[in-house]
């Protein structure tokens, strides 16, 4: 058989959450009397057990390596089958280490003897065989580390199929520390913009505890401690989370979340008041932004007028004014925040009037309108207190337009013809009763106008390198106009606009020849079309040289030259601006064409004297 020193010892951990309370320690002889042991501990007569029977063998065994052979002179021993040996205590939650003493007192080799062991339902001693870990009549002694989170401790004792009973000579439950907990968590605050908020927890648990407090889900630099105070909170802050981890050497544990609620500044969001009329009753509610309610009112500066007074529980202020005038005032808001209440100010003023004049309809009738064609008019009203609220109180506008009830405006394109009569009302702001007045008003919508039609027959010549500007025109329709090129093109160097104009410098000479289209605004529109050309001539070889004497007029800032290829009409400005000299060169003339000059004065105001006298000029 083989000699052990001494007993064997075996550490393992299992870690629960466990609550921080007063620990005990536990010692039992299993299948014996009480026991004092040389170290002067008292074991307990045996209990907590549920099964099984003395050890026979135990009491006529000498038993070494220990101090206390005396504890090893009782074992319980397990049953074969059926229920398994189990022992159950219950004790306060927490870490403990338990010591599990055996002793083989009867078989005299190994594999006739083999069990499991059970703490809390965790095997940590798998297919135990006292006699091969420690031979015949020697102590062993199994020892681990175990949490308790439901106030109970099992040890059980598991049989194998083909092994013999268990045995258990003596147990020993030692309090090895507690689990960091919780007593008191950090609770949620409410606190006003630009004041600090304070968490707090409370814990228990082997000392020491460190702290970790976390703002939503992240870690506070420097929170390491069983308080946090919040910097000065910022709306910003407005439903952050807190939460605390607590740590030992035996476990973690987390609080639960505190939200913290800013409740912004107490601010009076009343930013004007409505006037008033001299014997008319007023009334005016003040209103505050954000704080406490309730809120309580006063006046901290001023007065009001003369017949009004201000509620102080609800920011009412109302009466009947006696006398006119602008009344400037400072309100006072109190809210009733419960840490420190709030207060605002500001500064308003009510105007009250003489009595209003009776409000009236100044508009008799309305102009007739169109299908398809804009239309502009407002109604109009005199007396009472603006501005002024529109509608129509029966009735219906022509299909297609609006009444706009800021402005009194009727406006849009009517879409159907015929005469639509309607009421029109008119609300002042006469406070606090409100002054109205109504009118039969009739508009007469008249059919469609007639398709557009092109009037433009012929475009003028242009020549190369000369600026060339002429502009298409239409009759009937509905205006705007939009023009375009269908086929053909127009000049290179020249381009059309979608209002009519054609523009630009031609770039090569020629006729050119195409087709221009244009398309009314009507809701159904009309179009039109038409073939026509334009001639550019090649650059011109010469230029006129044009001189004239100064204007004798006073204020004369310049003068403008106008050309026509007509004797005594159709003068068209050649300059850009007016000239400051008194010469100018045209350089735009075309070859073997005569063209006819006049100039002009001009003052600063822009005020243009009448054509001077006429010259003719023939070029080559």
């Amino acid at each position: 058989m083989r000699k052990f020193l001494r007993a064997l010892s075996f550490l393992f951990f299992l870690c629960l959450p466990a609550a921080a309370q007063t620990q005990q320690t536990i010692r039992v002889n299993a299948g014996g009397p009480v026991y004092h042991d040389t170290k002067g501990h008292t074991w307990s007569a045996d209990y907590g057990f549920n099964t099984g029977s003395h050890s026979l063998t135990a009491p006529k065994s000498t038993v070494t390596a220990t101090s206390d052979p005396t504890l090893f002179k009782s074992a319980r021993v397990g049953t074969a089958s059926g229920t398994q040996l189990q022992y159950q205590f219950k004790v306060t939650n927490g870490l403990y280490k338990v010591n599990l003493y055996f002793a083989e007192t009867y078989f005299t080799k190994a594999k006739q003897r083999v069990f499991d062991v059970q703490l809390q339902g965790a095997t940590l001693f798998s297919s135990l065989d006292i006699f091969a870990q420690a031979g015949m009549n020697h102590a062993l002694v199994k020892s681990a580390q175990v949490s308790v989170t439901n106030g109970q401790l099992t040890i059980r004792f598991v049989h194998h199929a083909n092994g013999n009973v268990p045995v258990i000579s003596a147990l020993e439950i030692l309090p090895s520390g507690t689990l960091p907990s919780i007593t008191s968590q950090p609770a949620s605050q409410s606190i006003t913009v630009g004041h600090s908020a304070t968490f707090k927890v409370v814990a228990a648990g082997t000392a020491p505890l460190s702290y970790q407090w976390l703002k939503k889900g992240a870690n506070i630099s420097g929170a390491t401690s069983s308080s946090y105070t919040t910097p000065a909170v910022t709306t910003a802050d407005n439903g952050s989370t807190f939460q605390v981890k607590i740590k030992n050497s035996l476990g973690l544990v987390t609080s639960t979340t505190a939200t913290l609620t800013v409740d912004p500044l107490l601010s009076v969001a009343t930013t004007s008041l409505p006037g008033g009329t001299i014997g008319s009753s007023y009334s005016a509610t003040l209103q505050a932004g954000s704080g406490t309610k309730p809120y309580t009112w006063a006046l901290s500066a001023g007065t009001l007028p003369a017949g009004l007074s201000l509620a102080a529980s609800t920011g009412v202020i109302s009466g009947k004014p006696t006398t006119t005038g602008v009344h400037t005032f400072t309100v006072k808001v109190t809210d009733a925040t419960s840490s420190q209440p709030q207060t605002a100010t500001k500064s308003l003023s009510i105007t009250v009037a003489a009595a209003v004049a009776p409000l009236q309809f100044s508009t008799t009738s309305l102009s007739a309108g169109q299908i398809g064609v804009a239309y502009s008019k407002v109604v109009q009203a005199t007396g009472g207190t603006t501005p002024y609220h529109w509608s129509i109180s029966s009735g219906a506008l022509p299909a297609g337009l609006t009444l706009s009830t800021t402005t009194g405006s009727i406006s849009g394109k009517p879409t159907k013809s015929g005469s639509s009569t309607f009421t029109a009302k008119v609300t002042d702001s006469t406070s606090p009763t409100a002054q109205t007045a109504s009118k039969s008003l009739t508009i007469t919508v008249a059919s469609a106008a007639s398709p557009v039609q092109i009037t433009t027959t012929s475009l003028a010549s242009g020549q190369v390198g000369v600026s060339y500007s002429t502009t298409l025109l239409a009759i009937d329709g509905t205006t705007p106009y939009k023009w375009s090129v269908t086929s053909g093109s127009l000049p290179a160097g020249l381009t059309l606009a979608a209002t009519g104009t054609i523009t630009g410098t031609p770039t090569a000479s020629g006729t050119h020849s195409f087709t221009i289209h244009v398309t009314d605004s009507a809701s159904t529109a009309t179009t039109d079309s038409a073939n026509l050309s334009i001639a550019i001539a090649a650059a011109a070889d010469h230029s006129v040289m044009l001189k004239w004497t100064a204007s004798p007029s006073a204020g004369v800032t310049g003068y403008n030259i106008y050309r026509s290829t007509t004797s005594g009409s159709g003068y068209s400005k050649i300059n850009s601006s007016p000239v400051g000299g008194l010469s100018y060169t045209d350089a735009t003339v075309v070859n073997g064409q005569t063209y006819y000059y006049v100039t002009t004065s001009v003052n600063a105001a822009g005020d243009e004297s009448s054509y001077s006298t006429q010259i003719k000029m023939i070029i080559p």
